[in-house]
Order: structure tokens, then C-alpha cells, then sequence
């Protein structure tokens, strides 16, 4: 993320691949979410840690951040104490502000890598799961936007600052997927009233209208699904 260079997009997709391939896989679904929160953490600019067990519990994400900001809070004090030591802990702590030119990309990449997590996710379908349905455990995007809203509201600016600025850049995203969910809904609405017009009454209309009103189905769900997600994030 601190490369001007990096190739973020086959970076997103080969997570996302992944992650799609540890359906009703405990073991490796919990690795991959893993991945996702460590790097929220991180990006905050904290050396503090998560299992992999803490990265799934959505029940006990408060705690897990209650747990990283007293972490935090010692590597601060260390920080006062022993200030030439760790100068370059300091200056790393804070990335979305930093204005190191080492961490002057990181920004920009951030951005580029939320708006390509949550397309990659749209794309393969993975932003529609829901907990009824999903062949995970949780709804990926339910984990991320949990994690993202309980650090929101912690008292340290780091975590605070990050979090919001994240959870903000994934409900504008949501925002545009949702703009062209609405646009794919007319269509098939539309290629449906056609279909129906041209009227038909032998098993190959009828199919043709089943397909129709299969595929107007899919994209309201999908439409449905976003806007629970949206309103989820704004509640809360």
C-alpha cells in the first residue's frame, strides 16, 4: 500500500477468488477474513493484533477493539518514553494523515483498494450474501461493516479517523453499485414487458417469460439486498 506502483486490481480480485473458494470451509474462510481485518488494523497504523477467531466473532468486536486500543495506548507511552527508538513507529502511526513521503500513496491506494474490494465483491456476488443464504459462515460485508462501525466510536483518533473514513468509502461505493443495480433492473424490466407484448401461449413463450421474470427477481434481490446493507450502515 506505500508503492505508487502497486497493481491493486489482480491484488483484489485473487483475495476475493479466495475468499469465495472457502465456502463451508471454517478453517480457511476464517483465515481469509483474517487477512481483511488485520489489514483494517494496520491501516489505522497499529501493530496491535487479532486472531483469527477474534477477526469472525462479530458478537465480540467490541472487545477484540478494546483490546487493540490498550495495546495501542502502551506502544504510545513506550513511544514517550523512548522516543529515538521509535521515530519511525511514531511517524508510521497515524497513515491517512502522515505526511511522510514514504506513507504519501498510501491515501490514494486505500481508496483504489476499497472501491475495487467492494466492485470485485459486487461482480462475483458476494456483496448480495445474506445470512440466510450465504454458503459462509457471516456475510463478509456484515464482518467488515461490523468491525468498521465498532471502531468508529473509539476514543483514539487513529482508530476513530480510519474506520469512519473506510466504512464512508464503502457506502460511496455501495451507493454506485446500487445506481447501476437500478439501471440493470429497468432493463430487465423492460426486456420482459417486450417479451410478454409479443404474447405467446406454447412452452417456448412460456420459458421465455420465466427467464424473463427469473432475471427481474435476481437483480430486485440484489437491489433489496444493497439497500438493507445502506440502511444498516446509516442506523447505525
Amino acid at each position: 500500500m506505500l508503492s505508487a506502483d502497486i497493481a491493486l486490481a489482480p491484488l483484489v480480485e485473487d483475495w476475493v477468488e479466495n475468499y469465495q473458494s472457502t465456502s463451508n470451509d471454517d478453517v480457511s474462510e476464517k483465515a481469509a477474513v483474517h487477512e481483511l481485518i488485520l489489514f483494517v488494523v494496520r491501516a489505522c497504523g497499529l501493530a496491535a493484533d487479532v486472531t483469527e477467531d477474534e477477526a469472525m466473532d462479530v458478537d465480540g468486536v467490541l472487545d477484540a477493539v478494546e483490546t487493540i486500543q490498550d495495546e495501542s495506548v502502551k506502544v504510545s507511552c513506550r513511544n514517550l518514553f523512548f522516543p529515538a527508538a521509535n521515530n519511525q513507529v511514531a511517524a508510521a502511526a497515524y497513515p491517512l494523515i502522515s505526511r511522510s513521503k514514504v506513507l504519501k500513496p498510501f491515501k490514494n491506494n486505500l481508496d483504489l483498494f476499497i472501491s475495487l474490494l467492494v466492485r470485485t465483491m459486487a461482480i462475483s456476488d458476494t456483496l448480495y450474501e445474506e445470512a440466510e443464504t450465504t454458503s459462509h459462515t457471516i456475510p463478509l460485508i456484515s464482518i467488515l461493516l461490523t468491525w468498521l462501525n465498532t471502531m468508529s466510536s473509539s476514543p483514539l483518533r487513529p482508530i476513530r479517523h480510519t474506520s469512519t473514513y473506510i466504512a464512508l468509502k464503502i457506502v460511496t461505493e455501495l451507493c454506485v453499485q446500487a445506481g447501476d443495480i437500478s439501471k440493470e433492473l429497468n432493463l430487465k424490466q423492460r426486456q420482459k414487458d417486450m417479451e410478454a407484448k409479443k404474447g405467446g401461449v406454447g412452452p417456448a413463450f412460456q420459458k421465455k417469460m420465466k427467464d424473463a421474470e427469473a432475471k427481474v427477481k435476481e437483480v430486485q434481490g440484489k437491489k433489496e439486498r444493497l439497500e438493507e446493507i445502506m440502511r444498516d450502515s446509516f442506523d447505525t
